[in-house]
């Protein structure tokens, strides 16, 4: 039987913590940065689909909506499908992906923190 020098599983463990904690850094630094470039991401595209609504006219249907619903729900099914072609997409769905990836790394910034507390707690 092999003798196993002592403190080797130590040394050992200590080994793994380290790497461990060296990606967390390095994706807590990367994660970071992400949030910043999603969250100026969300500015601009916010700022496209409010120009998108101005230049599409959208609020004047919105309008109609209020000021005379009778012809609106008359002509119910012709309306939402005018409504629907001239939604912006392209801009919602740029805002929608924008959101989605701040909220991701959200997540992994989170994630890393959380994983340094625990680290913190067991030393």
């Amino acid at each position: 039987m092999v003798e196993v020098p002592t403190g080797l599983w130590l040394k050992i463990k200590n080994q793994i913590n380290k790497a461990q904690e060296r990606r967390a850094r390095i994706r807590l630094f990367f994660s970071q940065i992400f949030v910043g470039f999603s969250g100026l991401a969300i500015v601009f595209a916010m700022q496209q689909v409010a120009q998108s609504f101005g230049e599409t006219g959208i609020a004047q249907y919105l309008q109609l909506i209020i000021s005379d619903s009778s012809s609106v729900l008359a002509f119910g099914k012709d309306f939402a499908l005018l409504l629907v072609e001239t939604l912006p997409i392209l801009e919602i769905t740029l805002v929608l992906m924008a959101g989605l990836a701040f909220l991701g790394s959200i997540k992994i910034v989170v994630k890393n923190i959380l994983f340094f507390e625990r680290s913190r707690e067991v030393q």
